[in-house]
């Protein structure tokens, strides 16, 4: 994984498609609203869009608007966050690490390499070039007639350069010094370890103990250059340009696994989000800044809830016959945890044990699709994902069998049956169910086809008789060890005594009544 702007460690690896913990994950930041989003401090975070840089919360709410221009390191627990204008960089605001934000009214700009406050003060200069001291409240409460002062050390500062050179305490008082020579104060540093060094007009330097206010001359120190307080970083040892402090973020709480180049969370031994991350960090509390897709989006933890992730094939045993095997109609349920999600956000996906898509209809917890048939078991994988985040990957199995397709006994057209040598003939019952015709004057007839054989068979029935007998022939399909009924009806207006019924199929059998005495209504 590329390393972007924060450092972790894996701290476990595994497969990345198994049940989820009851902890879960989603958006509190989508990916798509800011260009990149960098960790700052606690739970803020620096966001870039268009340009501009801003300040956002981990549940995204703005603190600071993204039309910055740089945002600089935290030192002493607060930042400024500056603007380009003309070369210079303009104050517009105020950050400390505990996410307070004061905005900064009028136009102010930072002295270069002094972009820090040092002891509740900022050196600052205005449209004018007149420097001064801005508070951490965004007020200027001390301005000079001059283009220079330093930050506060140890209780002093100094305000003009060279000739101008004056040292001045937190009341914005100047010193007295007194070289104790002739030579008129020229030059100097800012006080560190109780001591300022000063030179004069001839290039002598001096100590000058701002406790005794007294002087005593020194050697010329072998390196002038200045440390980021303006005292000489010969003797302070400190670097030229402040070093930043590196803020906390609090306590990791949610870690990351990793499969196959992308990246996914784990809690309590237990995926919690499948991995299909380009790049992620741990959680430092609630939030995590994630990249997905090449999109940057900020991730919350959300609350533990009642139940897991699952999907489960509402009918898992297809039966059907080979010719029927394309577009069998499966179906599946899908459950989530308890509180956490819901509603249109939610989309499910399918795909088939070779990972292509599948169509699929349904909403809620209930949905349908049609697919070909197999034999055997055979896998399907289901996806949960919100607003484009994978919640849960896992599979649902269907297990198929190819039922015997039923034989179908037709009529030659020489008359004879088709019954196969192997098969037994078919058994016909018949059953006059009423002798006395009913008030639609009709005496009904039951046929009941037996199928002996272990095969389904569809065959023709025909069932005649006399003339008052309402002739039928139809198919029918009898399923093995298993019959089938068929009825027909008499017309009966007035006494019909010596009436015949006989039933028979093209799969055998023969059946008749004889000599029936059939009564009116």
């Amino acid at each position: 994984m590329k390393k972007l702007f924060f450092v972790f460690y894996i701290v476990m690896t595994t497969f990345c498609t198994i049940g989820l913990y009851a902890q879960s994950i989603g958006w509190s930041v989508k990916p798509g609203v800011y260009d990149k989003i960098e960790p700052l401090s606690g739970e803020m975070y620096m966001v870039y869009t268009h340009g501009g840089i801003g300040i956002i919360n981990g549940d995204g709410s703005e603190v600071v608007h993204p039309s910055a221009s740089r945002i600089t390191g935290f030192y002493g627990g607060l930042a400024l966050v500056l603007k380009s204008e003309g070369g210079k960089e303009r104050i517009l605001g105020i950050l400390s690490t505990d996410g307070s934000y004061s905005k900064v009214s009028g136009t102010y700009f930072t002295i270069p390499y002094q972009e820090f406050f040092s002891e509740g003060m900022l050196t600052v200069c205005n449209s004018r070039g007149q420097a001064g001291y801005m508070n951490p409240n965004g007020i200027v409460v001390k301005s000079f007639d001059v283009s220079f002062v330093s930050p506060f050390s140890e209780g002093f500062a100094v305000v003009g350069e060279n000739e101008d050179y004056r040292l001045v305490d937190k009341r914005f008082n100047t010193i007295s010094i007194q070289l104790g020579t002739v030579a008129q104060l020229y030059g100097g540093s800012n006080v560190y370890r109780g001591a300022a060094i000063l030179w004069d007009g001839n290039g002598k330097f001096y100590n000058y103990d701002v406790r005794s206010g007294t002087c005593r001359k020194i050697t010329e120190p072998r390196s002038l250059d200045y440390d980021y307080m303006y005292c000489f970083s010969e003797i302070t040892r400190r670097p030229a340009t402040v070093p930043y402090e590196k803020p906390e973020r609090g306590v990791e709480t949610i870690s990351i696994v990793s499969q196959g180049g992308l990246y996914g969370y784990s809690a309590h031994g237990k995926i919690i989000l499948p991995c299909q991350f380009d790049e992620a960090e741990n959680f430092y509390g609630s939030y995590a800044v994630a990249k997905l897709k090449g999109s940057y989006g900020i991730l919350k933890s959300l609350q533990n809830s009642q139940g897991d992730f699952n999907a489960t094939a509402t009918k898992s045993d297809i039966r059907y016959r080979r010719s029927a095997s394309r577009n069998l109609e499966h179906g599946f349920g899908i459950t989530l945890p308890s509180g956490l999600y819901g509603g249109d956000d939610i989309t499910v996906r399918l795909k088939d044990d070779n990972g292509n898509p599948i169509n699929i209809t349904g909403k809620g917890s209930s949905y349908r699709f049609l697919a070909d048939g197999g034999n055997g078991k055979r896998k399907y994988m289901v996806e949960i994902e919100d607003n484009g985040l994978k919640l849960w990957s896992g599979t649902i199995v269907y297990d198929y069998a190819i039922e015997s397709e039923p034989i179908v006994i037709t009529e030659e057209s020489s008359g004879k049956s088709s019954l196969p040598s192997r098969m037994k003939p078919f058994t016909i019952s018949l059953k006059l169910v009423n002798d006395r015709a009913n008030k639609d004057n009709r005496c009904y007839v039951k046929a009941t086809i037996n199928n002996p054989n272990s095969e389904a068979i569809t065959a023709s029935v025909t069932i005649k008789g006399s003339n008052l007998l309402e002739s039928t022939s139809q198919r029918v399909s009898v399923p093995a060890h298993g019959s089938k009924e068929v009825t027909t009806f008499f017309t009966v207006k007035k006494a019909s005594p010596g009436q015949k019924v006989t039933a028979s199929t093209t799969a055998g059998g023969h059946a008749s009544l004889d000599n029936l005495q059939l009564i009116p209504f």
